[in-house]
């Protein structure tokens, strides 16, 4: 019996700019996609918003159906195999937060254009706070990701020598084939790994500015129950990595009145407690 592929966590941004295909072994062998950070995908977990459903079949059923994140938006092609979907769809409200489990798939017409689905495995409704836990765990990854493609370019090595380079740099063996793979078929990776770095910050941001609209939305609730605990799971949400912008924890917590003052010393307190700490200047970090 053969285990299932690994379900990888993957923002829409990157995934629709996906076009590599790696196929090992015969025709029963797993079809990986290889993403531009080395992600070597044959399925993957999305959370968003569905915006859109619909029966595109003809003589049978073919359900599309579109999922928004932050960064995009994913398609999902569910056919006459995945019965379940015909009843998921049916019934689902829009819009909802939706997880769907699902095999990578990239369609080449061959005009130049490359199209990415979902063909779908599970599909869940879920609430905000998982879709926005989802969120944060796929920026860590896509982060973890960009640095080890960085380093794979820094290193000046290819193949095997690059794979067990990486590895010795505690980056996982999958992780290792796939950035050996996409460093030789992605263009200016440089450039886009900049850009997309910046995808995944505006992304984490905005779970931010959803929960200062709900707090602008309730201003009876003037006071927050433990101002400390706030800046705290304020610091971790805006940590996508490296750590937080003082500049941005002091713009989120001015929302519920806490001011610079007050954050200097909480901030003070939780360092005391061994909770953070300030990897360098501007800079916070939560303690796990």
């Amino acid at each position: 019996m053969l285990d299932r592929e690994i379900a990888w966590r993957i923002f829409a941004s990157e995934f629709n700019n996906t076009n590599i295909i790696h196929t090992v072994g015969g025709e029963q062998s797993p079809h990986y996609i290889i993403t531009p950070t080395g992600a070597r995908c044959n399925r993957l977990l999305a959370m968003g918003v569905i915006t859109e459903v619909e029966n595109i079949g003809h003589e049978t059923e073919l359900w599309r159906a579109r999922i928004a994140d932050p960064t995009g938006v994913f398609t999902i092609y569910a056919g006459q195999y995945q019965t379940f979907s015909s009843v998921f769809f049916t019934g689902i409200k829009i819009p909802s937060f939706l997880a769907v489990v699902g095999k990578a798939r990239i369609y080449d017409p061959g005009d130049g254009r490359v199209y990415t689905s979902i063909r779908p495995e599970e599909l869940n409704v879920v609430d905000e706070y998982s879709r926005d836990q989802w969120i944060l765990e796929t920026a860590k990854s896509t982060l973890k990701r960009i640095d080890a493609v960085r380093l794979a370019l820094s290193s000046n090595l290819h193949e095997r020598e690059l794979i067990e380079y990486l590895q010795s740099n505690n980056i996982q063996k999958e992780l290792a084939i796939g950035i050996s793979i996409a460093i030789t078929q992605y263009s200016e990776l440089e450039q886009y790994l900049s850009e997309l770095e910046q995808v995944v910050c505006d992304a984490v941001r905005t779970i931010l500015v959803e929960k200062e609209d709900n707090v602008e939305a309730e201003p009876e609730q003037e006071e927050i129950v433990d101002p400390k605990e706030y800046v705290a799971n304020i610091m971790e949400m805006l940590d996508t990595g490296k750590g937080a912008q003082y500049s941005d924890i002091v713009d989120a917590v001015r929302k519920v009145n806490i001011t610079t003052k007050q954050l200097e010393s909480i901030i003070k307190e939780l360092m005391s407690e061994g909770r953070c700490y300030e990897p360098k200047i501007g800079m916070l970090r939560t303690v796990h």
